[in-house]
């Protein structure tokens, strides 16, 4: 995105900060209020292309509305991996790693999810800023950088953000 140094807050001296809007590519982080974040739209710094994944279909549709166009908003519909039921969910062997399993009835909500992140130039995780939150956008994260089963690169590698929206609003949003 946007380096450090260059923020686009140079360019909106004395913008009102409606809310902020923090996007976070592996371990690095970057802060833009919503102006900001409207004017790297407009200047072309974010892709046309991109899938925004939210917990809740009814934020999905609200989302939708405040967007247009060039945006792509789906639900998770809640946590889409928990432990296993069957078993202890850990590898005794291998440093007490967990071993996750897709929840049942999620299988075709990942599988949608997946195959709308390989069409689209960016992938925003957007679910709730709360730990729940931080979890699913976790596991979503892992499922489409190929890690939960096998150790391959998919096409998605270098295109999955986490975005944290602190309200719900079209001036939010936007």
């Amino acid at each position: 995105l946007v380096p450090r140094a260059s923020t686009a807050s140079q360019a909106i001296a004395g913008a009102t900060l409606h809310s902020e809007i923090i996007i976070e590519q592996l371990h690095g982080y970057a802060l833009f209020d919503t102006d900001e974040c409207a004017i790297l739209i407009a200047t072309g710094v974010f892709m046309a292309k991109a899938l925004i994944i939210v917990e809740s279909p009814t934020k999905a549709r609200t989302i939708t509305k405040y967007l247009g166009r060039g945006y792509t908003v789906m639900a998770s519909v809640g946590h889409i991996k928990d432990l296993p039921t069957s078993k202890l969910g850990v590898d005794l062997e291998h440093d007490f790693e967990p071993q996750y399993v897709t929840i049942k009835g999620k299988s075709k909500v990942l599988a949608e999810i997946k195959k709308k992140a390989e069409e689209v130039d960016k992938v925003f995780l957007a679910p709730d800023p709360d730990r729940e939150g931080e979890a699913i956008a976790w596991h979503l994260e892992q499922e489409l950088l190929g890690k939960s089963k096998s150790k391959s690169k998919k096409k998605t590698e270098g295109k999955v953000f986490r975005v944290l929206f602190n309200e719900i609003t079209e001036s939010a949003i936007k």
